[in-house]
């Protein structure tokens, strides 16, 4: 397994103390390198060091995460935001496709962001992804009716409305599109059930997630389940029955 070099920058100590015990603790492939409450120690430090990946917190007193990045000529590894923003802001970080964890940090949610980075080749991003991240926070403005899916070779983007479904593979997804192709995509299900609106997507089974408008048929039989439009008959749980039954009866 890769050993990736890691960084931490946060001025909150309790913060950093507390990813640094939970990576040590549950993700041995990172090699924490150096910890920084000073951000600007960091940025000598990155100037001088190669490394793959910086946790990075955003609001912090001297400089903020944006404007240390913006700080670097060349950003040659992955980031993860440290983040306590709204639900707004995590929006637009789910829209642009780029990692973070929120505050308080979870031990759950650490261990799944280590799954992901490490299973397989992850997207980086430069500057300008950054700028257009922070523009939309500042902006406020709706985030557009579309998914930025990050894959092994970049990020695709896709509107709500061409995805018929989608397909959970471990910490991976797969997203089938109406024009009969797929995108694998390196993000969890749930990260997309966070993200795609409940009033047009449903989610009747662990392993899947449902654009309703491609939906063609509920047969009862067999315990139940949902015909596609593309083919696809999907198992409705008996825990999500009630819930399914709702919106149509």
């Amino acid at each position: 397994m890769k050993e990736w070099k890691v960084i931490i920058v946060d001025d909150e100590k309790k913060s950093t103390d507390i990813i640094e015990y939970m990576l040590n603790k549950h993700c041995p492939n990172f090699q924490i390198q150096e910890i920084f409450n000073q951000p600007k120690k960091a940025i000598d430090y990155l100037k001088e060091n190669k490394i793959d990946l910086l946790f990075l917190d955003i609001q912090m007193p001297e400089i903020d995460g944006f404007q240390l990045l913006d700080i670097l000529e060349d950003i040659d590894f992955n980031v993860v935001f440290i983040t306590a923003y709204d639900e707004y802001a995590l929006r637009a970080f789910r829209y642009y496709a780029i990692d973070y964890i929120l505050k308080p940090i979870v031990q759950e949610e650490l261990i799944g962001l280590s799954n992901r980075l490490t299973e397989k080749d992850t997207p980086r991003y430069d500057k300008t992804d950054f700028i257009e991240l922070f523009a939309q926070m500042q902006l406020k403005t709706p985030v557009k009716d579309q998914l930025a899916v990050p894959t092994a070779t970049g990020v695709v983007f896709i509107l709500f409305d061409d995805i018929v479904r989608l397909q959970a593979d471990s910490n991976y997804s797969y997203i089938y599109r109406e024009d009969g192709t797929k995108v694998y995509a390196a993000k969890t299900l749930k990260y997309f059930e966070n993200l795609l609106p409940s009033d047009t997507f449903f989610r009747p089974h662990q392993s899947h997630i449902i654009n309703l408008k491609y939906m063609e048929e509920f047969v009862r039989q067999d315990g139940g389940y949902i015909k596609m439009k593309d083919g696809k008959e999907i198992i409705l749980a008996r825990s999500k029955r009630q819930e399914f039954l709702d919106r149509f009866v």
